[in-house]
């Protein structure tokens, strides 16, 4: 994964001085190295999309927030005229007399941004299709084939599935459509069932019971909606990251449940494990 490393100085008046130390990102997109010194020299702002100027503002211009590690996400303009997500990433190495010394480590993460957004933009879209989302305000709902037919093509375009358990210790199981049945490895509902005990808690990793917890609460009530991430624990015991969004219902029998849309996610967090092993 090619990348730019610079080093920065950071003089007790708070001067900036920034060398160059490899341009493997740049020259990838047509920058020479002392090109890319110059950028560094004379602001690179002219280079950002406009739209990321304030957060790259924030970092730059305040050395004394980055203490010994920050990172910052910006669109950045190649010499051909594309747009690219880049990540700088900001280490504290060493004090020498009073300068203080960073690395610095830019990489592309156009790929991961764009699985991110599709991500969301797939979930968005789930929702308003079937009606999981406050529609008030819609002049019309899909017929109950329509949402069906969405669902369906939803679930083949972005793997993962739907599953729903009760608001209670456990979350005892609800339902689980059949693209999350076979997503978990399960051949059947009544496998998954036997498979998880009928608790859908059973589905998430025990280390990462904790977090999810937190990003649900304790309290639920009809509407209340949430995202959280966990790794998923198939039917051979292998792990598999997903993001949860989720929305409480309140059942016909009066019991409040969770349904949820778990999106296969593991790329991408394993694309963001590999940038912190490069750095």
């Amino acid at each position: 994964m090619p990348g730019d490393i610079f080093e920065y100085q950071v003089y007790p008046d708070e001067r900036l001085s920034c060398r160059v130390i490899s341009a493997g990102l740049s020259l990838l997109h047509g920058y020479t190295t002392q090109e890319l010194q110059d950028i560094l020299e004379n602001g690179m702002l002219e280079y950002i999309d406009e739209r990321d100027h304030d957060e790259g503002m924030r970092i730059w211009s305040n050395p004394k927030q980055w203490k010994t590690d920050c990172s910052v996400e910006f669109r950045l303009f190649t010499k051909t005229g594309e747009t690219i997500w880049v990540e700088q990433h900001i280490r504290y190495i060493r004090e020498e007399e009073g300068v203080r010394i960073y690395n610095s480590l830019l990489t592309d993460i156009t790929k991961i941004k764009k699985q991110e957004d599709e991500l969301l933009e797939s979930q968005r879209l789930l929702h308003h299709l079937l009606g999981i989302a406050n529609q008030r305000d819609s002049p019309r709902q899909l017929t109950k084939r329509n949402k069906e037919h969405a669902a369906k093509l939803y679930a083949e375009s972005f793997p993962g599935g739907m599953i729903g358990g009760f608001c209670e210790k456990g979350f005892p199981l609800y339902f689980a459509n059949e693209e999350m049945i076979h997503f978990l490895g399960y051949d059947s509902y009544q496998d998954l069932y036997q498979g998880i005990n009928g608790m859908v808690e059973n589905t998430i990793y025990q280390e990462d019971r904790a977090q999810v917890e937190l990003d649900l609460g304790t309290t639920f009530r009809e509407g209340m909606e949430y995202t959280t991430r966990y790794r998923m624990v198939q039917k051979d015991g292998s792990l598999i990251w997903g993001q949860d969004r989720g929305r409480v219902i309140c059942e016909k029998q009066g019991r409040l449940a969770i349904i949820s849309t778990c999106m296969n996610i593991d790329e991408i967090v394993k694309a963001r494990q590999l940038l912190q092993k490069v750095r």
